[in-house]
């Protein structure tokens, strides 16, 4: 990985976007809006695919 973002292991991205999204979950489920635009949660939720798959631009 040459263009590292974060200092952060794939473990520990996807622990982190795990967490995000139980908060996520947990604001809607008191009622509330959603913590994160939809424009947000397709950044977390591709983040979390190159996390699981391999970044597509390092092929």
């Amino acid at each position: 990985m040459s263009n590292n973002r974060s200092s952060l292991t794939p473990t520990e991205k996807i622990q982190k976007l795990a967490k995000y999204a139980e908060m996520n979950e947990e604001t809607r489920r008191q009622g509330g809006e959603s913590l994160f635009t939809p424009e947000e949660r397709l950044k977390m939720y591709e983040e979390s695919l190159i996390v699981t798959r391999g970044d597509p631009k390092e092929d």
